[in-house]
């Protein structure tokens, strides 16, 4: 069996393999970390959080900006709540009333529009920008060997601007051909597009998209 070729950013990328993988039956030796996206934390000034009745973290990235004493309501990524819009859809149900104001703290870039799905049934959504992902300019010199050695097996995406910046650098370096018998692992449908004209019909997609389906989903392809 080839590697597992982890694309996230590395403190997301050995956290998944950690919690999710080990348990569910793989070994770390099976992994290689590739990260195409460095988070650059930016400084910004945190406004009252008393003036809110809930803050939204969609990201763990997010979460090094919130204060430790605080104590309004937070909505953020979960087994019950894996993506931005299962938050969203969770607010709703739970905020009966309208006009509740609510700080989404986010990275520049955004999957999910936040604001607008919570304020067009009647709240209130200030966003702070609190980091951004910058894009890797080339593949590293031991991804690049692992190809040409055929020692990769599987390549995961949990994005799908991780998985555009991939099919970017893969023409860049004219490797395309080289990529063509590896399988590839999707937390989502959204990245399948783009990641099609590089792996045709080697994707598959997680059965639910959070980390714990992409463990399991993993053990599967390898064994």
């Amino acid at each position: 069996m080839g590697s597992i070729l982890i694309t996230r950013s590395p403190e997301q990328g050995q956290e998944f393999v950690g919690k999710h993988c080990l348990s569910a039956g793989l070994e770390i030796a099976d992994f290689l970390f590739e990260p195409l996206i460095e988070i650059e934390q930016l400084n910004v000034n945190m406004p009252d959080l008393k003036n809110y009745d809930g803050v939204i973290l969609t990201s763990s990235n997010a979460c090094s900006a919130i204060p430790n004493d605080i104590t309004c309501r937070q909505f953020h990524i979960s087994e019950s709540h894996p993506t931005a819009s299962d938050i969203a859809k969770a607010i709703l149900v739970e905020s009966n009333d309208r006009g509740r104001r609510y700080l989404y703290i986010r990275g520049e870039d955004i999957s999910f529009d936040m604001k607008g799905e919570l304020e067009k049934v009647g709240h209130y959504v200030d966003e702070l920008i609190t980091y951004r992902a910058v894009a890797a300019q080339k593949f590293s010199d031991e991804f690049l060997a692992a190809v040409k050695n055929n020692e990769i097996s599987v390549i995961t995406f949990f994005s799908k601007r991780t998985a555009e910046i991939f099919v970017e650098l893969a023409q860049v370096s004219n490797m395309i051909n080289d990529l063509k018998t590896i399988k590839v692992l999707c937390i989502s449908n959204r990245m399948i597009k783009c990641l099609h004209s590089v792996f045709d019909k080697n994707i598959e997609i997680s059965a639910t998209p959070d980390a714990r389906s992409m463990a399991r989903h993993l053990l599967c392809m390898v064994k």
